[in-house]
C-alpha cells in the first residue's frame, strides 16, 4: 500500500515505511488532520516589470526501491581511516632486514640437515660411502701419483715410442746401414750415443735414466732382410720396452718397428709403430726376459 506521507509502495500489512520511516499510525492522524485549501492564484496577475519571477521549485518523486536502498550504504570515512592506521604501522627498515637475514639463516640450516639426511639415505641404500668434492679431489690426487709411479719413465719411453721410431722411418736405409757398420763397437755403441744425447736433452734432469743395459745385434736373413734386434735397460713400469725389432727389406724397402711391452702384473704386449704416427697393439707377447722368442714372434708376424 501507498504511504499517505511520501507516497512510497510499501508491501502489504507494513506498519511503517521504509522510505520515510514514518508508522501507519501517525500517516493516519496527518489524514485526519484538516485540510486547508490553498488560495488560487489569479492567473491573469501581471508580474511587475522590474521584479525577477522566482525559479519553480523542484518537485522532488516519490523515492523508489533503489534510492531507499542508499540510505543504507556505510560510510567510507571509518575504512580509509583504518587504512591511514594501516600505513602507519610500516615496520622499520632494519626490521625487515633482520627478519630477511632470519629467513636466509633458516633455509641454510634446512639445506644443510636436509643433504646430509639424503646423503645418509642414499649410503643406507646402496651400501657405499658418498664422498664430498673436496674428499674426492684429494683422491683423485692421490691416484695422479699412483699412476705416475705405475706408467713408463719419460726417458725408457721417448727413445723406444718416439726418437728411435722418428729416426728410423725418416730414413730406415740409412740408419740400418748405420747400425750395422758401427755393430762391432763394444762401448759406447752408437744406440748409447742416442740415448745420453738426444733423449736426454728432451726429458728433465730428474728423470734421466742410466743407458745400461741398452746394447742391439743385427741379424740378416739373406741378403734380403735386415732386422736390428735392441735390448733396452731394465723395464720397471708399464709400456716401457722390453724388446725393439727394426725390420728392412732391400727389395720392397718396407720398415716395420716391433716392441715388445712391459704390461701388468709382468705380463707383455707385441705392439708395433708406424711410418704415419699410428701404433698397433697385436696382443699378448712372449715372456720379457727371452729375446730369442720375441724374434720368433716377429718372424712369424711377417709372414716368414
Amino acid at each position: 500500500m501507498n504511504c499517505v506521507a511520501c507516497g512510497y509502495a510499501n508491501e502489504e500489512g507494513a506498519t511503517f515505511c521504509r522510505a520515510c520511516g514514518m508508522s501507519a499510525d501517525e500517516a493516519n492522524g496527518q489524514n485526519s488532520l484538516p485540510q486547508v485549501t490553498a488560495p488560487v492564484q489569479d492567473d491573469s496577475a501581471t508580474v511587475p516589470q522590474n521584479e525577477v519571477p522566482a525559479e519553480p521549485a523542484v518537485l522532488q518523486s516519490a523515492p523508489t526501491a533503489e534510492t531507499a536502498l542508499l540510505h543504507n550504504v556505510p560510510d567510507a570515512a571509518p575504512f580509509s581511516a583504518v587504512a591511514q592506521q594501516t600505513e602507519k604501522k610500516k615496520l622499520p627498515a632494519w626490521a625487515i632486514a633482520l627478519i630477511a637475514v632470519g629467513v636466509t639463516l633458516f633455509l641454510l640450516i634446512c639445506c644443510f640437515f636436509g643433504s646430509a639426511l639424503v646423503v645418509g639415505t642414499l649410503e643406507a641404500i646402496t651400501g657405499t660411502e658418498i664422498v664430498s668434492s673436496s674428499d674426492s679431489g684429494s683422491q683423485q690426487q692421490d691416484d695422479v701419483s699412483a699412476d705416475a709411479d705405475l706408467w713408463a719413465r719419460p726417458h725408457h719411453y721417448d727413445f723406444a715410442h718416439t726418437v728411435l721410431p722418428g729416426l728410423f722411418f725418416d730414413d730406415p736405409q740409412d740408419l740400418v746401414e748405420t747400425l750395422t757398420e758401427l755393430s762391432d763397437v763394444d762401448s759406447p755403441n752408437a744406440l748409447q750415443v742416442v740415448w745420453d744425447g738426444v733423449v736426454a736433452e728432451r726429458v728433465s734432469e730428474a728423470d734421466i735414466l742410466s743407458s745400461d743395459g741398452l746394447s742391439y745385434e743385427v741379424i740378416e736373413f739373406g741378403d734380403v732382410i735386415t732386422m736390428i734386434v735392441i735390448t733396452m735397460p731394465p723395464v720397471e713400469r708399464v709400456t716401457e720396452a722390453c724388446y725393439i725389432a727394426m725390420v728392412y727389406d732391400w727389395q720392397t724397402e718396407e720398415a716395420n718397428y716391433f716392441v715388445l711391452e712391459y704390461s701388468f702384473e709382468g705380463e707383455t704386449m707385441f705392439c708395433a709403430w708406424f711410418s704415419n704416427g699410428s701404433r698397433a697393439n697385436y696382443g699378448p707377447g712372449t715372456p720379457a726376459g727371452d729375446k730369442d722368442a720375441f724374434i720368433e714372434q716377429v718372424v712369424e708376424h711377417l709372414g716368414g
